[in-house]
């Protein structure tokens, strides 16, 4: 289930979301805040390509055309498990909650006080704490999910190097600082922050619209971007940060 989902939001991005950089993504150590070697990643970028996945629905196998390829769940596993414990608490008959897993969130219901959930978008180059917040939205029976480049990350030469990766070139993008996707289920939130990330504002603004998915992009530059459903609904918190959006 979860494979088929990563397929299909491969596909939709045109790679830009991929789980079959794993040969990659292994290079890359953001603890030991060291770049591996270009030519080992040109000689594993041949391994990249979702396309070169077989699923078999009947005997439940999954068949990895190259030697050498890694899949690498990181970007779909935290929103597949968000949407998992909601459906475990509705069982239980929970009527409303909200799960949150590091960065991927799931709301349901209502709050006590029958109002929707609000959730802070954080800002992707917070200098204070006043600033630490960049806008809010309240949602009810959807799943949000951020990717930035703050989370893991080092700079070398001033060049920042972070954990989202094109799948294409086997380096960090650097179109964007943050991509936060609402929707109704975490396996759609999280493959498509990631993919959307890699597509840039313009492509990746026009691709949600296309889907009917909304979405919050800042640039490179500290500008935000936004899906046109969204902007009614999404506070802005911060003059710096009002001064920033595009319409």
């Amino acid at each position: 289930e979860v494979l088929e989902k990563a397929v299909y939001a491969s596909g939709k991005t045109g790679g830009g979301f991929d789980i079959t950089i794993g040969s990659v993504t292994t290079l890359w150590d953001f603890h030991k805040r060291t770049k591996p070697e270009d030519k080992k990643i040109k000689e594993r970028l041949p391994l990249v390509n979702y396309k070169n996945i077989i699923l078999n629905k009947k005997s439940s196998s999954v068949y990895l055309k190259k030697s050498g390829m890694l899949i690498d769940l990181g970007g779909i596993a935290k929103g597949y498990a968000a949407d998992k414990a909601v459906e475990a608490l509705k069982r239980e008959g929970i009527k409303s909650g909200l799960v949150s897993i590091s960065g991927d969130i799931k709301a349901f219901g209502l709050k006590p006080d029958s109002k929707p959930w609000k959730i802070g978008i954080r800002n992707p180059r917070t200098e204070n704490k006043e600033d630490e917040i960049m806008a809010t939205i309240e949602i009810t029976d959807m799943a949000i999910s951020t990717s930035g480049d703050y989370e893991r990350y080092f700079i070398i030469d001033r060049k920042r190097y972070h954990h989202i990766l094109n799948p294409k070139t086997g380096y960090s993008v650097d179109e964007c600082r943050s991509v936060s996707i609402i929707a109704k289920d975490g396996t759609v939130t999280d493959p498509f922050s990631t993919g959307i990330f890699v597509l840039g504002a313009e492509k990746g603004i026009k691709l949600l619209e296309e889907m009917g998915i909304d979405g919050i992009i800042v640039d490179k530059n500290g500008k935000i971007h936004t899906t046109l459903n969204l902007r009614a609904k999404l506070e802005i918190i911060g003059n710096s940060q009002r001064q920033k959006r595009t319409d």
